[in-house]
Order: structure tokens, then C-alpha cells, then sequence
């Protein structure tokens, strides 16, 4: 290859990389991020009374800490966040409590935020 379509190639990678660069989105903010799952996701949760017990932690058995990581010798896990056991509620499946929660959270952060 010769040195001018050497130079050409770079030029042209140049001007696509800006072109990839400029077509990225940018990137959001968590209001924006609860925003929008809370507009997708969120349109048929709003029944924050099935959920209730829950939210007041009557229905809570148990609440265990959740580690990302392994212990070794030179590192410990994480904490990451909360494993919560709660009692059946009637009708409701796991995958349903699990996006009604997150709805709920998201309404909340939204709610604060505006």
C-alpha cells in the first residue's frame, strides 16, 4: 500500500468514526431513565393497592443482604441491594410483583423529581 492510500484509509476511517461518534445518543440522566420505563413498561401498574402489604412490609418474611463478587484473599463481595421474601399474594405472580415494584419505584423517583 502506498503511502497516499494509506493516507486516504485513515481519512476515510476518520470521517466514519465522527459519523458512529456523532449518531450516539446521549447518555440520560436517572430522572429521564425512570421517565422512560415508567412511559414503556409502567402503563398497567398503577394499582399500588394490590402491592400494599407489601410496601408497608406486612407481607415481608425475610430480608437478606445480596453480594455481587466472591471473597477471596485480596477482595470482598459487594453489597448490592436486598433480597426480599414476601408472602403469596393472591394472583399475582413473581414476574407481576417484580414489575409492580419497579413501577412503583419509578413513579416515586419521578414524582420527586419534577
Amino acid at each position: 500500500m502506498s503511502i497516499q492510500n494509506a493516507g486516504k484509509a485513515v481519512a476515510v476511517w476518520i470521517a466514519m468514526a465522527g459519523v458512529g461518534c456523532a449518531s450516539m445518543p446521549e447518555p440520560k440522566t436517572p430522572t429521564e431513565q425512570a421517565s422512560g420505563l415508567e412511559r414503556s413498561r409502567c402503563a398497567s401498574f398503577r394499582d399500588d393497592s394490590t402491592i400494599a402489604e407489601v410496601l408497608s412490609g406486612r407481607a415481608v418474611e425475610r430480608v437478606e443482604p445480596l453480594y455481587a463478587g466472591t471473597q477471596t484473599k485480596s477482595s470482598n463481595p459487594r453489597l448490592q441491594g436486598a433480597v426480599l421474601s414476601v408472602r403469596p399474594i393472591r394472583g399475582a405472580t413473581a414476574e407481576w410483583l417484580d414489575r409492580s415494584l419497579e413501577c412503583h419505584g419509578c413513579l416515586l423517583y419521578t414524582s420527586r423529581c419534577v
